[in-house]
């Protein structure tokens, strides 16, 4: 889809599997055939990026190894002149991700994260084939009548 939302199917709601189709009534299908008619989750979603941005405070904490390494193992002195600014740690997380981001590129490893970056219109199909709309409806209804979902 033009939005990067594509259907997935699950009976768990934790392992979810692409739908390959783009519409509802082409995702229901799907998982009446991969679930042989059992019942089963249906939504859109998008999959989302790997954050490959190293936090400021572990790059701190790998700067005081540096640190550690480098200077006289009782502790004394410093390779740094000053504690690094949060500007300059902000810069350093930025070259950091630019650094890692290549080299995810250039060796071939995928950036898609596992989870879901955005889900929609999620929806419980019942066992059997007959899910029609206004099936879904009442479905709705009684959800509702019961407080909701959980």
């Amino acid at each position: 889809m033009a939005d990067g939302f594509e259907w997935w199917v699950s009976q768990d709601q934790e392992r979810w599997t692409p739908a390959g189709d783009t519409t509802r009534s082409g995702a229901i299908d799907f998982g009446m055939d991969e679930y042989n008619g059992e019942g089963f989750h249906i939504c859109e979603a998008r999959v989302g990026e790997l954050n490959l941005r190293i936090p400021h405070y572990r790059l701190e904490e790998t700067l005081e190894l540096i640190n550690e390494e480098s200077v006289d193992p009782d502790g004394d002195g410093s390779v740094f002149s000053r504690a690094p600014t949060k500007a300059e740690l902000s810069a350093l997380e930025s070259r950091v991700e630019t650094v890692i981001r290549d080299w995810f590129a250039a060796n071939g490893f995928q950036t898609k994260a596992w989870a879901f970056a955005a889900q929609r219109n999620e929806e419980y199909v019942p066992q059997g084939r007959l899910y029609t709309p206004e099936r879904r409806d009442e479905y709705h209804a009684l959800v509702a009548r019961m407080g909701g979902a959980q």
